[in-house]
């Protein structure tokens, strides 16, 4: 299995928008896809000068690169941030990491 990993940051009156729309538009496109396996979506408060935006991470799971090619194009390091996701966030990575899951339970 392979997770996908990617970090934003938010205010946190923008954290419900932004899970709202993960939960009502990307979710359901992602369920559609081949070989994808789930999702998780961490929240924290930040530290020091950030305490006032919430540190996103996303986390999806799939079988192969080739499945998450289906969703994110042929360049797989480039993150897929939609214009409605991308204006509840005060920043995004704009590349993520991918981990092949070594042991779980």
């Amino acid at each position: 299995m392979i997770v996908r990993v990617w970090h934003a940051r938010a205010e946190p009156a923008k954290v419900p928008e932004y899970l709202a729309h993960f939960r009502q538009l990307v979710q359901p496109a992602l369920e559609r896809l081949n070989g994808f396996r789930g999702f998780t979506i961490l929240e924290s408060a930040g530290s020091g000068a950030a305490e006032s935006a919430r540190e996103i991470i996303v986390e999806t799971r799939w079988d192969t690169m080739d499945d998450i090619r289906a969703f994110a194009g042929p360049d797989l390091s480039v993150a897929v941030v939609e214009p409605a996701a991308a204006a509840t966030l005060i920043d995004y990575d704009r590349s993520v990491r991918h981990y092949t899951v070594a042991a779980s339970s």
